[in-house]
């Protein structure tokens, strides 16, 4: 580790965690969910030349803008929600584990699959990972339906936007360039967190 390299204060670390407590915050983007499953190695499979993994233990945890919100939340922020589930189960599971950590599910809208990330891990070692999503914008009523919410909750607030992009199709163009202007209207920050590939809001601040 590079001594010579600048570290931050205890102090200033505290007063950078206190600043979330009680922060107004809607954060909205590509909802993910975080699947687990921890096992064991102990042979080979007679079908190809790979390990088999024998499951002793699976979990859930939010991912993408929900684990954006699921942090917040835990620093004692108020959080707001926006993002898109199927449904189906793992739509299901991701509501659980919000609401698992007292995170407002009024802004989830039940359309398309639910995107998860699947991590099969062997003796702590990531064996593969299997991702389940879709990357069609959203489109129509699910459309009309994100734009009424972001309107709905930023409207004369003094409230945070952040929004959280991993190309999964929730930042259809027409999204992207509400946001500008409904927050800029309302003098509400607006922080940006993109996959580098994605353009519909690489031309936002970040």
């Amino acid at each position: 580790m590079n001594s010579s390299q600048p570290k931050m204060k205890k102090k200033r670390l505290k007063e950078i965690l206190d600043s979330f407590k009680g922060l107004e915050v809607i954060v909205l983007g590509d909802l993910i969910l975080d699947e687990y499953n921890i096992g064991k190695v102990s042979r080979i499979s007679p079908e190809a030349p790979v390990p088999i993994v024998e499951i002793e233990h699976r979990f859930f945890t939010p991912g993408g803008a929900a684990n954006t919100a699921a942090n917040i939340t835990a620093l004692g922020g108020h959080c707001k929600l926006l993002g898109v589930v199927g449904d189906d189960e793992y739509g299901r599971f991701l509501i659980q584990e919000l609401l698992k950590r007292k995170i407002d599910t009024e802004g989830i809208i039940v359309d398309r699959p639910t995107t998860c990330k699947n991590r099969i891990i062997a003796h702590t070692q990531q064996v593969v990972r299997i991702d389940r999503e879709s990357r069609e914008p959203i489109r129509g009523e699910v459309l009309s339906k994100v734009k009424e919410k972001i309107l709905k909750w930023i409207k004369n607030k003094d409230i945070m936007i952040i929004a959280s992009d991993y190309n999964k199709g929730f930042f259809h163009p027409e999204v992207a360039q509400f946001l500008v202007e409904i927050s800029s209207e309302n003098n509400s920050p607006l922080i940006v967190d993109h996959k580098p590939f994605q353009r519909s809001l690489s031309h936002l601040p970040q």
